[in-house]
C-alpha cells in the first residue's frame, strides 16, 4: 500500500512539476518576445505614410461622387466589383441627358 501511495505521490508530483516548468518557460518566452519587440518599435524612426496609389484615389473619387448624387441609394452590393463605375457611367449618361433637356427646352 505504501509502494502504491508512493508511486501516485511520484506521479502527481511529476505530473505538477512538468506543468510549472512549462508555464515558466512559456512566461519566459513571452517577455523576451515582448522585450524584443519594444526594442523594435524604440529604434525603428517613425514612417510617413506613403501616397495612395492612383487606382485606389480614382476609385475612392467615385465613390464619394455617387454617395453625394441625390439620385444614389447604395445597396447590399454597392461594394461589389465594377458596380460603382458602372454607376458613375449611368450617373453621368442622366446628368448629360438633363443638362441637354434643359438647354433645349430654354
Amino acid at each position: 500500500m505504501a509502494v502504491t501511495v508512493g508511486l501516485v505521490s511520484a506521479i502527481v508530483l511529476g505530473y505538477l512539476l512538468n506543468w510549472y516548468l512549462e508555464a515558466r518557460d512559456t512566461r519566459e518566452m513571452q517577455q523576451a518576445q515582448s522585450k524584443v519587440y519594444r526594442h523594435y518599435l524604440r529604434s525603428t524612426p517613425v514612417q510617413p505614410p506613403e501616397p495612395m496609389p492612383e487606382a485606389i484615389a480614382t476609385r475612392l473619387a467615385v465613390r464619394e461622387q455617387l454617395l453625394a448624387h441625390p439620385g444614389v441609394t447604395p445597396g447590399p452590393g454597392f461594394a461589389a466589383p465594377g458596380v460603382q463605375s458602372t454607376g458613375k457611367v449611368i450617373v453621368d449618361a442622366i446628368d448629360q441627358a438633363q443638362e441637354r433637356q434643359k438647354s433645349a427646352g430654354r
